[in-house]
């Protein structure tokens, strides 16, 4: 039998549902003990230093009870619902409960902001690289007439400085204003950006050579506006679901089932996905108009569509769920990890060690031993990412150099920035049918698909999706001009988007539920930030954007993305294992919590225990 481990031992829960059976058993026993202390503290009476400030308005509070949901009883579940047996949780299917109404509004919320970033992004090369007069050997409409490498190596630009920010933005959300508020003012920030691309995009502003002067500024703005709010909005639309246990329902057809969190989380994070897509539909749109009538009329439509987002976002305020700021993280982790390196340890840096060393007032320690602990996950769900970029250098192509090709193929009237739009259709038709039939198959089937298969897998498909377009760019050279079909690229862009249910939608999932309640926003900032990296090798690459250098582009990043996958899936396989030998720990192999301190479920749906501090930090309910 395994001794007891300590909490910084325990390897991290799976996010699959199958995974997680005997970590449920330890969390029985581990929230009854604390069951009676939570009875007491369900609701507790509003203190306005735990409250965001402001008045109910737009970002301000409006009334509402502390709600923590660590201190609810029986993990959030109501009276008549039914923890499972041991023998139910081995023989009755896992189901997704239903989703709170505010996680739609948030959304709503996301899938605006990205209907607004696509619908402005995808006229972006044209608008960049040809002339006001247009390119005369396509007919595709211009205004600055910079060139392929120009245009690449802005719409580069922006998709760096719109990944960079998110740091920024889940800085402000802990430190000073909360995920709600963050948002908000992001939003505002966001208009400005729409509109002063929209003003610059008029006529009188290309025909006076003033276009430029104002697309550097506006896609500065809405890059800090894209960072602030997605580092928050997917972390504030999970934890609207607020159960972390599961329990037994009975279905209109008369099957007994069990209700898992970790089964509605993973829906949660595939139907979010699935709203960022339709938003990403909105070229279909944009593209059009810049074809038809003007580059004016396609960065109208992103700047008044996002004003459908700021509606839901008002609309909910009093509905969310959301935390209060708590002080940002990332200062003490930096300190801590400092300490980390230099003791060859990061036990070396919690405070019962530096106090025994009478190390304490040397680093103005302001953290516990369990914030290191939470470090230490936190580091363990980052590195995953490492190899991110390789990927996401691949998925840009889509958006830049893959416009250009298109412009040098038989478009047959189709606008050469419409048909990378198969990647979100693609997206929604398949994530529906990978949620409700794929996974589910699988599941009852007994195979688990681990996290860091699905994204391994997800990366040699991307890295397929660009050998495709290597050979596809080898016959353009070897064909006359203008004289192969541009759907041809199609199986690129829906490949491209089959690889990103296994390798993006993880990745969210992998932030959120494997990063310590504190650290979520950070997480996912992170592995945004991996995307900025992406952005910065293909400002990099701008050289030899061009042809026939192109070719050896295609071919370099699909081969590093490949290799990528290979070193990625040697480096961290060791991951699925051991959460594979975490199936085998018995209950009792949680241990007892010290005096001080409660065994309770960590916020982030996966029902595993981890001996923690009981949090001080109250969440409002709206």
């Amino acid at each position: 039998m395994a001794a007891p481990r300590a909490s910084h031992e325990i390897p991290l829960a799976e996010t699959d549902a199958t995974a997680v059976e005997p970590i449920a058993e330890r969390t029985e026993a581990a929230l009854g003990q604390t069951a009676a202390a939570h009875d007491t503290s369900e609701k507790r009476p509003i203190n306005a230093n735990n409250l965001e400030a402001g008045t109910d308005g737009l970002g301000g509070n409006s009334g509402g009870e502390i709600l923590r949901r660590e201190e609810l009883p029986r993990g959030g579940l109501a009276d008549g619902e039914i923890e499972p047996t041991r023998e139910e949780l081995a023989t009755l299917r896992r189901v997704s409960d239903s989703f709170p109404i505010s996680a739609y509004y948030v959304v709503v919320v996301e899938l605006c902001e990205r209907f607004s970033y696509y619908g402005c992004n995808a006229p972006l090369q044209n608008y960049i690289s040809y002339p006001k007069e247009g390119n005369k050997k396509n007919g595709q409409p211009g205004a600055l007439g910079l060139g392929q490498q120009g245009a690449t190596g802005l719409t580069n630009f922006f998709h760096f400085w719109a990944y960079l920010t998110p740091i920024m933005g889940a800085i402000i959300a802990d430190q000073y204003l909360g995920r709600y508020r963050t948002i908000c003012y992001g939003c505002g920030l966001y208009i400005t950006g729409l509109f002063l691309l929209f003003m610059t995009a008029l006529p009188v502003s290309i025909n006076g050579n003033h276009a430029l002067g104002g697309l550097v500024p506006s896609l500065i703005i809405i890059g800090i506006a894209t960072g602030i709010i997605k580092s928050n909005v997917s972390p504030l639309t999970v934890e609207q679901y607020r159960k972390t246990r599961r329990f037994v329902k009975i279905l209109k057809t008369g099957e007994k089932v069990v209700v898992d969190p970790v089964v509605t989380t993973q829906r949660i994070f595939n139907w979010f996905y699935w709203a960022i897509n339709v938003g990403a539909l909105s070229p279909l749109a944009t593209v059009f108009a810049e074809k038809k009538v003007g580059f004016w009329l396609a960065y109208l439509l992103p700047f008044l569509m996002f004003f459908v987002g700021v509606g839901a976002l008002v609309a909910g305020r009093k509905k969310y769920i959301r935390r209060p700021p708590e002080g940002s993280v990332l200062p003490n982790t930096f300190r801590i990890i400092g300490i980390g390196i230099r003791y060859r340890s990061l036990e070396a840096a919690k405070p019962s060690n530096l106090e025994a060393r009478g190390l304490l007032h040397k680093y103005n320690v302001r953290w516990t031993d369990h914030f290191v602990d939470e470090v230490r996950r936190g580091l363990v769900a980052c590195k995953v990412f490492v190899a991110y970029p390789f990927y996401s250098i691949c998925s840009n192509q889509g958006s830049n150099n893959l416009i250009s090709q298109a412009g040098a193929m038989k478009l047959g009237g189709t606008p050469n920035d419409l048909i990378s739009k198969l990647n979100p259709l693609t997206l929604i038709i398949f994530v529906p049918i990978f949620d409700r039939v794929v996974f589910p198959t699988l599941r009852k089937a007994g195979i688990h698909f681990r996290p860091i298969t699905r994204i391994t897998l997800g990366f040699f498909i991307q890295s397929s999706s660009i050998v495709y377009i290597t050979v596809l760019q080898h016959y353009i050279y070897k064909n006359p001009p203008n004289s192969i079909n541009v759907w041809i690229q199609g199986p690129c862009y829906v490949l491209g988007a089959i690889s990103e249910i296994f390798t993006n939608i993880t990745a969210l999932e992998y932030a959120f539920t494997h990063a310590p309640a504190s650290m979520k926003s950070v997480v996912t900032s992170v592995y945004l930030f991996t995307n900025a990296i992406a952005a910065a090798i293909g400002i990099a690459l701008t050289p030899v954007n061009k042809d026939p250098e192109i070719l050896w582009t295609y071919a370099s990043v699909a081969t590093a993305a490949t290799i990528a996958g290979i070193i990625f899936w040697f480096m961290f396989r060791h991951l699925n294992e051991q959460e594979d030998q975490m199936m085998d720990l018995e209950s009792k192999d949680s241990g007892h919590a010290p005096s001080g301190t409660a065994s309770t479920v960590q916020e982030d749906g996966s029902d595993s225990v981890f001996l923690r501090k009981v949090n001080t930090h109250p969440v409002k309910k709206e």
